[in-house]
C-alpha cells in the first residue's frame, strides 16, 4: 500500500496553537491510529489511547481537558479527513521529518 500526503503548504488548514506542536504526542497518535511517521507510546500513552478510543462524548471531553495536547491530536486523527496532514504540517513546523 503506497501513502501519499498532500503537501501541507499546499491545503488550508487551521493555524495551529504553540501549545500543541508537540513531537512526541503527534508521533504517537500517529501510531495509535496506525499511520506512518508514528512511534509507538509507553505503556501510560497506549492506555490513555485506548481509554479515548472507547470513551463517550463526556469522558473524552474530561480526558482532553486532563490531557489537551493528546486530546487535540487524538481528536484530530479521529475525526477530520485532513488529520494527518495537519499531524504533518505540525511535523513540519517543528522541522522534523514525518
Amino acid at each position: 500500500m503506497t501513502v501519499e500526503f498532500v503537501d501541507a503548504t499546499e491545503v488550508e488548514l487551521p493555524e495551529l496553537p504553540a501549545t500543541v506542536l508537540d513531537e512526541d504526542a503527534v508521533r504517537q497518535v500517529l501510531w495509535f491510529f496506525g499511520r506512518p511517521g508514528g512511534r509507538e507510546p509507553g505503556g501510560f500513552r497506549s492506555a490513555l489511547f485506548e481509554a479515548m478510543a472507547v470513551a463517550d462524548q463526556e469522558n473524552f471531553s474530561r480526558l482532553y481537558s486532563a490531557f489537551p495536547v493528546l486530546g487535540f491530536w487524538f481528536d484530530a486523527l479521529k475525526s477530520r479527513s485532513d488529520g494527518v496532514t495537519l499531524a504533518v504540517r505540525a511535523l513540519d513546523l517543528l522541522g522534523v521529518k514525518a
